[in-house]
């Protein structure tokens, strides 16, 4: 793979990362702060902690692929976060048939689980999340990476 996807890479990495801790911190804040409004808040119709704090925000227990209230019942950050950590860690293991094969499946998993939730954010919420989007492009971003 040449310098220049990798340099790509670790830069989608690096911002996917940066975009979970600050969702997680708008989690946070939007929970324990009295009238905290979040940087990404903008109008009524684009805002990010509108899309946090809804019932999609924990989009595997919302679907039933995880019990509410167990460990595995957390936010799409922290699950984004997980992702981010695991494709840095794949994409410097491995041999170089196992790696792209591994960092692939996770891209067609990251950008299967970005459309579902760009359509419920898009279509169900009406609703329009930098933040959201901007993960949304590193997930593609990755994709096309890892297929490259």
């Amino acid at each position: 793979m040449g310098s220049s996807i990798v340099w790509l890479q670790w830069s989608l990495v690096c911002l996917g990362l940066v975009l979970s801790v600050y969702v997680i911190y708008v989690e946070y804040m939007t929970h324990h702060a009295d009238n905290y409004k979040a940087l990404c808040d903008i109008s009524e119709t684009v805002s990010c902690s509108k899309a946090f704090m809804s019932e999609y925000a924990k989009f595997f227990s919302y679907v039933g692929l995880v019990r509410e209230n167990s460990v595995l019942d957390v936010s799409n950050a922290t699950y984004g976060m997980l992702f981010y950590i695991i494709y840095a860690l794949v994409s410097i293991s491995g041999s170089s048939y196992t790696r792209k094969m591994v960092l692939l499946i996770l891209s067609v998993l990251s950008m299967a689980l970005s459309a579902a939730l760009s359509y419920i954010l898009a279509v169900i919420m009406r609703d329009k999340c930098v933040v959201c989007f901007l993960t949304y492009a590193c997930n593609f971003g990755l994709f096309v990476c890892a297929s490259l």
